[in-house]
């Protein structure tokens, strides 16, 4: 994924603590695409109806594999789905404000190198989540991957809230037909997404065929993550500022002073901070940060002040907080590679996708 979001995170209670990512790893599907959320089935404006872009025969096939189908009403019911999981995500992660279901947010370039707009993106990662669907089908067989009880509980949930919600299960059919299907298709959906966990844990989580061990964890952990400190002096003479960084990293080579003793003087507080910890993007921190090796020291212009940046080495416990998320990237990009050889197999039928539209894909209520 390309998508321009902030990728600088706090590190632990302290703003003169940083952990970004050194890099990422290779295209998986997107991180709003990998995660199973079954929100409530319901429009965002009471009573209206869906606009899925999708034809009057909802059992056309949009794309086919070994037998199995996603149809051109569950590619309908997927686009909203998926749209809603983004936008949710968006907001849960950098504030309600940050993305918004109108057309000139879908047509936005992120200045990023990939010249592709939100929507473009966003309508990618789907189809591939969509071939996804439809090669685990197959491999689940092929390694006969069940679902686990504690997952048919968290479907079977996920339906009778719905029908709660509306309050008959005629009623919420009635909802469901304008994408051609009905609560047993549901189900089966949500089954489908579901195998996909299944099927990663059977090759590659604990005990899994593939299993990906502590060692392999905790090395691209080291290799990924990057623990910077800082200080940061705020003013209006940079070239001052600049001076008195420089003249203080002098002292810190000679070991006159100490960093930690430094760090007490940093004027930090003018953070703009996110939800889960997120600060706002800085490229030339991070920049100067991955230039330097552990111990060493960088001065840095940014934001009307300058930073004196250090890298520490990683500890114990910073493995271990990290290691979960490394452990998630590297099933996912080993599994993304698993089906993606089979991607080309898969047939598809551009004429019908062409008739599916971000914009317009309904978003549902959470």
């Amino acid at each position: 994924m390309k998508t321009s979001f902030p990728s600088i995170k706090t590190f632990g209670i302290l703003t003169t603590e940083i952990m970004i990512k050194k890099q990422h790893f290779r295209k998986t599907v997107s991180f709003f695409l990998a995660v199973v959320m079954l929100f409530s089935f319901c429009s965002c404006a009471e009573g209206d109806k869906p606009e899925t872009g999708k034809s009057s025969n909802a059992d056309i096939s949009v794309m086919s594999y070994e037998g199995n189908v996603i149809s051109s009403g569950l590619y309908a019911y997927i686009l909203s789905s998926k749209k809603t999981d983004f936008l949710y995500i968006i907001e849960s992660t950098y504030g309600s404000g940050y993305a918004t279901d109108s057309e000139s947010f879908w047509n936005t370039v992120p200045n990023d190198g990939d010249s592709r707009n939100y929507g473009e993106r966003v309508i990618s990662d789907i189809n591939d989540y969509c071939r996804m669907l439809l090669v685990s089908d197959k491999l689940c067989l092929n390694y006969s991957v069940s679902l686990s009880n504690e997952y048919i509980d968290e479907i079977n949930s996920a339906i009778d809230e719905n029908i709660f919600f509306y309050g008959s299960e005629k009623a919420f059919e009635e909802r469901l037909k304008p994408y051609g299907l009905d609560i047993e298709a549901l189900k089966a959906y949500y089954e489908r997404e579901y195998k996909i966990v299944s099927l990663k844990n059977v090759l590659y989580g604990n005990g899994g065929i593939y299993h990906i061990d502590s060692e392999e964890v905790n090395r691209t952990t080291a290799d990924n993550y990057v623990k910077l400190k800082h200080v940061y002096f705020k003013g209006e003479d940079s070239k001052a500022l600049k001076e008195k960084a420089n003249g203080l990293v002098e002292k810190l080579n000679a070991g006159e002073i100490k960093f930690s003793d430094l760090q007490k003087e940093t004027e930090d507080g003018f953070y703009e901070s996110y939800p889960d910890g997120y600060v706002v993007e800085r490229e030339e921190y991070e920049k100067s940060g991955l230039g330097i090796k552990i111990g060493e020291f960088a001065v840095s212009e940014i934001d009307g002040g300058v930073y004196i940046i250090t890298r520490d080495s990683l500890s114990e416990s910073d493995l271990t907080e990290y290691s979960e998320a490394t452990e998630t990237e590297l099933i996912n990009d080993s599994f993304y590679k698993l089906v993606n050889q089979y991607f080309p197999l898969i047939e598809a039928n551009n004429e019908e996708l062409l008739r599916y539209d971000i914009v317009t894909a309904e978003v549902f209520e959470w």
